[in-house]
């Protein structure tokens, strides 16, 4: 089973390297609290994870372009020819691709994360779901 041999991990999308950040933060407990919201978070695999350490967002972005899609849909590639990502295109949510991810760009992912939260627990969505289906 694959997942057990490589489980998935939280991977931070800011290495937990305050100095990179500070012309963002004024105190580094702030730089924590923001770099642990769930919009700086991704979900990869062990091994990918692992790999990736504290290496820059840039060289990361190139990597995310190979899991899975929400990850991909950081890169710009990912809406181009890639009938995968159809439905980030079509959606109204604001899935946009990153070159760089600053303080604004993890408030923004913060915000989409939000509301794909609201769509899939909407107490409508979820009443109209036939349980004998």
């Amino acid at each position: 089973d694959r997942y057990r041999k490589d489980p998935y991990e939280i991977e931070h999308i800011w290495p937990n390297r305050f100095d990179r950040y500070k012309g963002e933060f004024h105190h580094e407990t702030d730089f924590q609290i923001h770099r642990n919201k769930l919009g700086g978070l991704l979900l990869l695999p062990r091994s990918v994870n692992g790999r990736l350490g504290a290496k820059p967002y840039e060289y990361k972005l190139e990597c995310y372009l190979k899991q899975n899609m929400l990850a991909q849909s950081l890169h710009p590639q990912a809406y181009k020819n890639n009938p995968g990502a159809d439905w980030l295109v079509k959606t109204d949510l604001p899935f946009e691709p990153y070159k760089g991810f600053s303080r604004e760009e993890l408030d923004k992912r913060q915000e989409l994360y939000r509301q794909i939260c609201e769509r899939v627990w909407d107490p409508n969505r979820l009443l109209a779901i036939d349980p004998d289906a």
